[in-house]
């Protein structure tokens, strides 16, 4: 009912989520992605895009994020990002992660799958597309 209601982006569920939801996810650097993806969701729908983006930020850089939940959550943050004029700092952490996975041994094509798939995911336009693959091309992806 929560997520069908932002749709509309509902001042009650704002609201609810600013004064119940948000004061009561702990703070600091071990962020649980997985339970916080909806949070996430919902935030945006309801146009909280900073919000939205410190979360997704903290969910894709935590520990405790699984390999192919980082680059979609850093594909979030891009997205809020956008939304506030500042993709090109999403794009820098998009970018930061797959390196970052790529030199702990993460294979290299499948990384690159996951950004083929964040870029559709997330309807990522050509211009910015061809900013991230120069990106990604500096960093030796």
């Amino acid at each position: 009912m929560l997520a069908h209601k932002t749709a509309s982006g509902s001042q009650e569920v704002r609201h609810a989520i600013e004064r119940y939801l948000l004061p009561r996810i702990p703070p600091g650097p071990l962020q649980d992605g997985d339970c916080l993806d909806l949070v996430i969701y919902l935030l945006g729908e309801c146009g909280l895009h900073e919000q939205g983006a410190e979360m997704a930020r903290a969910c894709a850089l935590s520990g405790s994020t699984e390999g192919s939940h980082v680059l979609k959550l850093a594909f979030d943050y891009w997205l809020a990002m956008d939304k506030q004029r500042r993709g090109e700092e999403g794009l820098a952490l998009i970018a930061e992660l797959a390196a970052d996975m790529v030199s702990h041994e993460c294979p290299l094509e499948w990384t690159k799958e996951q950004i083929s798939q964040g870029m559709k995911r997330t309807g990522m336009d050509s211009r910015w597309g061809r900013r991230l693959k120069q990106i990604l091309r500096s960093c030796g992806i």
